[in-house]
């Protein structure tokens, strides 16, 4: 995605336009849910074209609400959050001092 993450989190996920431009197609998605989570998923490439489709919209409308909850509960803008990758010593030494200060 060519998008920061600011903007991702400002995104409507539950909008039907926002879902049709950057989730998978039902068809692809039975596919990933079949091979990434349970074979028992099979069953659903034997259903109707609209019978898919309204199975992966339940999904789609579950993920588009988790992701427009993920601002409320992982406050990324939270001066702690933002000071965490600390641990990666990837900062000049008087920076991750500075941060190891505020996350303390």
């Amino acid at each position: 995605m060519d998008m920061t993450l600011k903007e991702l989190l400002i995104q409507d996920w539950q909008d039907w336009e926002i879902q049709e431009k950057m989730f998978l197609v039902s068809s692809l998605f039975i596919e990933n849910l079949i091979n990434d989570v349970s074979g028992k998923f099979s069953f659903l490439k034997d259903q109707s074209r609209d019978h898919q489709e309204e199975y992966t919209q339940m999904f789609k409308d579950f993920i588009g609400k988790i992701l427009n909850l993920l601002p409320v509960y992982l406050p990324y803008s939270d001066k702690l959050v933002e000071v965490l990758d600390f641990v990666e010593f990837k900062d000049p030494f008087h920076i991750f001092k500075q941060k190891i200060k505020i996350f303390c």
